[in-house]
């Protein structure tokens, strides 16, 4: 039934040597683009990527698409790309780029200025700035002044074609003055927008202006957004016009990740947010208190009812206003940060904590700042202290970073023996900040406060024993005698970490540097506060 085989077609036939080469080749892992990159990505040094981006074409742009994700271009990212066009149109472009010194300098750049807006660049000349721009992932832009003439010229070049095609990330700061040219970068793949606005002034709110309305319209046209931070300022010169409110209730209904002081409390744009069921985190200003903003009570109770995904929860508000949120909502936060504009007593601090400690167990941030000082007032006597006021959050074991700014002396900072059932609580901290003067953390210490400081270094080897993820951590008022060897823990952690004494007479930095090496070995360290020293930071 079967045919009968000879034993020459039993026996293997020797296969074509060019078919074991294609085999072989197509079994390289590097030839998969996907394994390439995910390869490139796990390299952290810089080096290394540039060796091997010159090793062969075939790996060239799998380590561009990494070096060129998040440049760093000192807040100008067009000056330092200027040199990529050829020589001749990278000077004109640098030169209008310059700032002038002296007045004659100004008229003549003041010329140069309207000249170079005329510039027009053929489309050859992009060929090097493309292929670099297209891996362009994330962008901070804050010498907005020094390349919008750039900016405006290369746009010029070419209407409709983006600067950075894929951009994904932008922290933009600008003054009132130059947003004219900020729509330029608002690439329609943008994900993140981070917008610090400042003035002339120095004021917290901009003036209302044509140019501002503008930005503020091309932002809420963005269709890929999916967080907005406009939390630093106040745009309520713009918060009554109609346009922008149906552009941010748009932005209300979709975004997951809102921060915004103005425009967030609006009746018409908080519905939207409150039935926004992808919203995770929400930054909100509580302080205005206009008519034409949503009533407080109406706020508390939709956050209560309403925002079904909300886990983050950022506030400017009073402090009492903070414990009536805190505790009315009834929620389980994963953040909370809070920036109180009014006094704020310990007791308030202990309601606030008190309330995350019923309903948050799962809280894996807590930040608290206020400009003014901490006040013992409280109905109980003796008054609580600082260390009392935070004792709740030892039972929140899932923490991962406390930040509390805040005017203090040294009589109310925590000892070490707070300080380390703190640290033995959180296995999971990675940030603990703890600042007593914000205005003035470089000021020098009185001799007082010198005789009071509770905290010694032991406290840092407390953090280094029990948190063994800490990355950066702050404390005022310690003293850098150095402790017992025997009660330093090892071994050393080997992470990038950052260490910051503030008000703190630190003179020994040799030892103290000797010493922070043997808790963690790649860390720098920052002391600020001594009469002698003033502010210093090292390596160690």
């Amino acid at each position: 039934m079967f045919p009968k085989l000879s034993s020459a077609s039993l026996s293997p036939r020797p296969m074509d040597p060019t078919i074991v080469q294609v085999a072989v080749r197509r079994l390289r892992p590097y030839d998969i683009d996907e394994v390439l990159g995910s390869i490139c990505w796990q390299m952290d040094n810089t080096a290394d990527l540039v060796n091997l981006a010159c090793a062969s074409r075939r790996f060239t742009d799998a380590c561009m698409r990494v070096l060129w994700a998040s440049p760093v271009f000192d807040g100008s990212p067009l000056v330092g790309m200027a040199h990529l066009f050829p020589p001749d149109l990278s000077q004109r472009l640098r030169e209008g780029a310059a700032s002038p010194s002296t007045s004659s300098d100004r008229r003549r750049a003041d010329l140069s200025c309207q000249q170079d807006r005329n510039l027009r660049l053929p489309p050859k000349a992009f060929e090097r700035f493309d292929y670099y721009a297209r891996f362009v992932r994330a962008l901070h832009l804050w010498h907005h002044n020094s390349e919008s003439v750039i900016a405006w010229v290369l746009t010029q070049s070419r209407p409709g074609t983006w600067l950075f095609p894929g951009l994904v990330d932008l922290h933009l700061g600008a003054s009132g003055d130059v947003l004219k040219t900020v729509p330029l970068y608002f690439t329609p793949t943008l994900r993140i927008v981070r917008l610090n606005h400042w003035d002339n002034h120095g004021l917290w709110e901009l003036e209302p202006t044509e140019e501002l309305r503008q930005s503020l319209l091309s932002v809420c046209a963005l269709p890929a957004l999916e967080k907005l931070d406009l939390a630093d300022t106040l745009y309520t010169g713009v918060e009554h016009d109609p346009q922008l409110i149906e552009g941010f209730k748009k932005l209300a209904h979709w975004l997951y990740d809102l921060r915004a002081q103005s425009f967030l409390t609006l009746p018409a744009v908080f519905a939207e947010l409150a039935r926004n069921t992808r919203l995770h985190t929400v930054y909100l200003n509580l302080t205005d208190g206009k008519t034409y903003h949503e009533q407080l009570h109406n706020i508390i109770s939709s956050l209560r009812d309403h925002f079904a995904a909300l886990r983050t929860l950022g506030l400017v508000c009073t402090a009492e206003n903070a414990v009536r949120v805190m505790q009315e909502t009834h929620r389980a936060w994963w953040s909370v940060d809070l920036q109180i504009d009014s006094a704020v007593e310990t007791g308030q601090l202990h309601e606030i904590t008190t309330s995350l400690f019923a309903r948050s167990r799962d809280l894996r941030s807590f930040a608290l700042a206020s400009p003014t000082h901490l006040l013992e007032f409280s109905d109980v006597s003796p008054a609580l202290r600082l260390s009392t006021a935070l004792q709740p959050l030892q039972a929140l074991h899932r923490l991962r970073s406390f930040e509390l700014d805040i005017t203090f002396g040294a009589g109310q900072m925590l000892g070490d023996q707070e300080l380390v059932r703190f640290f033995r609580c959180w296995p999971d901290l990675r940030s603990f900040v703890v600042r007593c003067d914000s205005d003035h953390e470089d000021g020098a210490l009185v001799a007082d406060e010198e005789a009071d400081a509770a905290v010694t270094l032991l406290s840092l080897a407390a953090a280094a024993r029990y948190c063994r993820k800490l990355e950066s951590l702050t404390l005022p008022f310690v003293s850098t005698s150095l402790p017992d060897r025997a009660d330093i823990p090892g071994p050393p952690a080997t992470h990038e970490f950052e260490l910051h004494l503030l008000r703190s007479h630190v003179h020994n930095h040799t030892a103290l540097g000797a010493f922070v090496r043997c808790l963690w070995r790649n860390a720098q360290v920052t002391c600020a506060g001594c009469i002698h020293y003033g502010r210093t930071t090292f390596r160690v």
